[in-house]
């Protein structure tokens, strides 16, 4: 299954979304696209992440202009959600939200190894 994650920006939460997928289960084939043009990704975000055994300097975030959303099964927009975190405690817990979302939206869709 090819999933595609949009955000409206570029903290990184959409590269975390990609990897948690594909960290789930090896039938996923998992990208982030920014709507903004991709930056380097917020240093708390790659810390919170980091606990959690994912370098997201590994992870390339795409420009919503160079991907063709048809090409994907799934698109999902992650919208202004999950915003740039002000402590390591608040990306913890954005992290943990996103892990456990992406974690039940996939055991909903009988995708889970």
């Amino acid at each position: 299954m090819k999933v595609l994650i949009i955000t409206s920006n570029d903290y990184g939460w959409g590269a975390a979304a990609a990897a948690f997928l594909r960290d789930y289960s090896s039938k996923i084939e998992a990208v982030s696209a920014s709507c903004s043009q991709p930056n380097s990704k917020d240093s708390l975000v790659k810390e919170a992440m980091h606990e959690c055994l994912i370098n997201l300097e590994d992870e390339t975030t795409l420009w919503n202009p160079e991907v063709n959303p048809q090409s994907f099964d799934v698109v999902m927009n992650l919208e202004e959600t999950y915003p740039c975190p002000s402590s390591i405690e608040e990306a913890r817990r954005i992290r943990d939200d996103i892990k456990n979302t992406f974690f039940l939206w996939l055991r909903a869709q009988g995708k889970i190894e």
